[in-house]
């Protein structure tokens, strides 16, 4: 969010990174970090190996992140915040007041916010799919938020989801697109589904996050072939494999529908399905990034 309405990106470039985890959710992160050219750039793995995401490493330091962070935690532990650090402050404050009390329209982001508010203090996990679901969740969520992330697929988000979901007691809460859905819906054909699982499905009728890349609205194959336009829900999906089945097309249904998503004491796995508007999303996507720019900054 903060890169997405920050102009001036470049005069907060770092001059020193520690490199730790897995591959970035935000494609326009990992854009902003490759622009640090010359700056020395330290990659942190236990198994030593290069996993250069800012494609600018200088050193391996083959080591846990626990090590890691406890050693630059004493580090640092008696220096004040740098001038850097304020300059970095000073931008988030009021974003973090703006994401606090902004109230999105019915879409896919006012369901996954209305997902933490209601499961914000149940004893659960999270399962996310890629692309726009797990933007999404990044946005609200104060939790550790499980990803299918790596090559960007849609594939295998649900099956990951139904195996979290046996292996774990707590209710396990996952949320998905439509294509991700419907790609893997065949994990729900499976005799061992347990009750704690709970799906979120996010149904705009196709790849909506593909709209927004450049030179794509002007092309013919746009509809079909890149968003995948479809008219399919997955009622009888969940009739077929014992998933107990709720809908929402509107932010009263949704509110209703979230509690019995909430239901710990369910005999059967739920699965919410939201129909939102695609433009409609994009829209408040939209307001919700810029629509406060100039009160922001």
């Amino acid at each position: 969010m903060l890169l997405s309405i920050e102009g001036e990106e470049e005069d907060y470039l770092p001059d020193f990174i520690v490199y730790m985890g897995d591959t970035f959710v935000s494609n326009r992160l990992k854009a902003f970090l490759r622009k640090t050219k010359g700056v020395r750039t330290v990659i942190v793995n236990r198994d030593g190996e290069l996993h250069d995401v800012t494609m600018h490493a200088t050193d391996i330091v083959q080591a846990s992140i626990d090590d890691t962070l406890s050693e630059l935690r004493m580090a640092i532990y008696e220096k004040h915040p740098t001038d850097y650090h304020d300059q970095w402050q000073a931008l988030l404050k009021p974003l973090i007041l703006h994401s606090e009390s902004y109230r999105p329209d019915f879409s896919q982001m006012s369901a996954v916010r209305d997902l933490f508010v209601k499961t914000t203090n149940l004893d659960c996990q999270y399962q996310f799919a890629n692309s726009q679901s797990i933007r999404l969740g990044l946005l609200y969520s104060d939790h550790y938020l499980y990803c299918n992330r790596g090559v960007n697929g849609i594939e295998g988000s649900l099956s990951t989801a139904v195996g979290f979901a046996s292996a774990c007691s707590e209710p396990l809460f996952c949320v998905i697109g439509d294509l991700s859905f419907f790609y893997d819906q065949n994990a729900l054909w499976n005799e061992n589904l347990t009750s704690n699982l709970r799906i979120l499905l996010l149904n705009n009728g196709g790849g909506g996050i593909f709209s927004h890349l450049p030179g794509l609205k002007d092309s013919p194959a746009l509809e079909n072939l890149i968003i995948g336009a479809h008219g399919a829900n997955a009622r009888s999906i969940c009739s077929g494999c014992g998933v107990h089945y709720l809908d929402a097309h509107n932010q009263e249904e949704l509110e209703y529908g979230m509690e019995e998503l909430a239901e710990q004491d369910s005999l059967t796995p739920i699965l919410l399905e939201v129909f939102t508007d695609g433009d409609e999303d994009e829209r408040v996507m939209r307001d919700f990034l810029f629509g406060n720019r100039k009160k922001l900054n």
